[in-house]
């Protein structure tokens, strides 16, 4: 176990006072990959070398590193883990874009570089590539996006390649390949979820917002109940986003089956997000303490298309924000009417 891997096993609260301390800071910033390490930024405060993320960056990757931690997931975490895989790449890549100049030190990268590679190289997946043919631009950025999975680089016979990942292809063409052949899942009408992968990250996901009953190496087996949708609707997703993420990891077998996803666990899905918006707030005025019942009862006639609420009895009318300074005049109006 290294140092990074020994800090995340430790509780969050003791994280924290870990990384307060400039010491082991700088410690994990030299263990930490090159483009990672690109995202941590000197803070200089009275001498003591004190370390920051990148705040975007720390918004996308927040949510996933809390989940590990056995903390709570962010809104934007949670969201970032149910998009296709291009569109996490997309992000990653933006934020890499946006990044080049500081983090480059001003050598010349425009992003322009970046995608023009990006784009070219992504079509032809698995060309092999030399580095030695490349300008220094052009193997700055490679090696860079290799460290996201887009290139990999080797070498052969003492020379140096690039070859573009399927990663890269998927980007370079928006996405286009989802195909059913990475599909996973299986929802069935009685709201068991049957997952066939190996990959812990899709099961964590997963276990966001579907009850675990059965985990083995190769398969997922939990149940979609209204608790477990409750807690991820509460972080901040849809109930369509729930609903997108398992129609898109569909298994062969069912992808083909319309609807992919059975309309009874679909239609139960928005039904409890809509649990969560049966009420709205609404800016509002609340008039009061007329001084007479005339005063009252014309005010009331002229505000009651706009009206929300209204009680005789009480003598109070609640009109939407939108209409207070027409009330107000309205109100003028009918004391100087009413010699009031």
């Amino acid at each position: 176990m290294d140092l990074i891997e020994y800090i995340e096993s430790l509780p969050e609260k003791q994280i924290g006072q870990l990384y307060g301390s400039a010491s082991i800071c700088r410690v994990v910033l030299q263990q930490l990959p090159a483009l990672a390490s690109q995202y941590i930024k000197p803070l200089d405060k009275l001498g003591n070398g004190l370390y920051t993320i990148d705040e975007t960056f720390r918004q996308h990757i927040l949510g996933s590193a809390l989940a590990r931690w056995g903390g709570d997931i962010t809104e934007k975490g949670f969201n970032f883990l149910l998009m296709e895989t291009h569109q996490q790449l997309w992000i990653l890549v933006r934020q890499y874009i946006s990044d080049t100049a500081s983090t480059h030190g001003g050598c010349g990268l425009e992003v322009k570089d970046v995608l023009e590679l990006l784009l070219q190289w992504g079509t032809a997946v698995n060309r092999q590539v030399d580095t030695a043919t490349l300008s220094q631009t052009e193997r700055m950025v490679a090696l860079d996006l290799a460290q996201l999975g887009l290139f990999q680089s080797f070498q052969t016979g003492g020379s140096s390649f690039i070859v573009a990942t399927p990663l890269a292809g998927l980007v370079s063409q928006g996405g286009e390949e989802v195909a059913a052949r990475q599909g996973f899942i299986i929802v069935e009408t009685n709201f068991r979820v049957y997952a066939y992968t190996s990959s812990a990250v899709q099961k964590a996901i997963l276990r966001l917002f579907i009850k675990g009953e059965v985990l083995l190496p190769n398969i997922f087996i939990g149940s979609i109940m209204r608790q477990s949708v409750m807690d991820a609707l509460d972080c901040g997703t849809t109930g369509e986003q729930i609903i997108s993420y398992l129609r898109q990891h569909a298994h062969p077998r069912v992808a083909s089956r319309v609807p992919v996803v059975p309309g009874v666990v679909t239609d139960q899905i928005r039904l409890w997000d809509k649990e969560l918006k049966r009420l709205r707030a609404t800016r509002a005025v609340l008039y009061s303490n007329f001084e007479s019942g005339e005063l009252f009862s014309r005010f009331a006639e002229f505000a009651q298309s706009a009206a929300t609420y209204v009680s005789a009895e009480r003598r109070q009318v609640v009109v939407p924000a939108d209409f207070h300074e027409d009330c107000k005049a309205e109100i003028k109006r009918l004391k100087q009417a009413l010699g009031i």
